[in-house]
């Protein structure tokens, strides 16, 4: 979903209204700037010749990478699924039910939905993991 385009809401804002507040997530953001300070995050970091360097994240990426929380406001994230309070059970079931692909290439598949913020349905997409 084009977030912007439908919301006309940046990413990061539109998850703090629309998922944090709501399910109650207190100590997640998504970090839209690399430069932004991330209190008391841990970071991974690889080693080369010279040393260790921030190994960063996807942070433009959004919804790949750039989000970060805490083990309780992942938890309520991931109790969403089970007891919706953002979107309802419909919604979760379509997107956790596995996809089917024609691709003879592909050994699995998982569903994705995009709507539109009233909520209709505008599309199905499935991914291929090849």
């Amino acid at each position: 979903m084009d977030v912007k385009l439908s919301s006309g809401q940046k990413f990061p804002q539109w998850m703090e209204e629309n998922i944090f507040e709501p399910l109650g997530m207190t100590s997640t953001m998504v970090r839209a700037d690399p430069l932004t300070i991330v209190p008391e995050a841990a970071q991974g970091y690889t080693m080369d010749s010279t040393g260790y360097k921030d190994s960063g994240d996807l942070y433009a990426s959004y919804g790949a990478g750039g989000i970060y929380t805490t083990v309780e406001d992942f938890s309520k994230w991931l109790g969403n699924f089970g007891n919706p309070v953002v979107n309802d059970s419909t919604l979760i079931s379509r997107l956790t039910t596995p996809g089917r692909s024609s691709s003879p290439r592909s050994r699995r598949t998982c569903s994705g939905e995009m709507f539109s913020l009233s909520g209709r349905w505008s599309s199905t997409g499935t991914t291929a993991d090849g």
